[in-house]
């Protein structure tokens, strides 16, 4: 979720922000856990193997979804 504006935001989104060197945060959202390193693993696994869905990543990580926090 985009804390600016309250929407989800989707791996690739997040992955245009890091090609584009804009910077984010991620937090969990149950717990509000920092969880950007995590997040960026999930993006590297979904660039590195595109065919793969966000559901098949995270099992396969363990890697909790994520929410991206004042991305600038």
């Amino acid at each position: 979720m985009d804390t600016l504006t309250c929407r989800p935001v989707s791996l690739a989104e997040l992955a245009d922000d890091v090609r584009c060197d804009r910077r984010f945060r991620a937090r969990e959202g149950a717990s509000g856990s920092e969880c950007t390193y995590q997040v960026l693993v999930q993006i590297l696994l979904a660039t590195l193997a595109p065919g793969a869905t966000a559901g098949a990543l995270s099992a396969m990580t363990g890697l909790p979804s994520a929410a991206r926090e004042g991305a600038s």
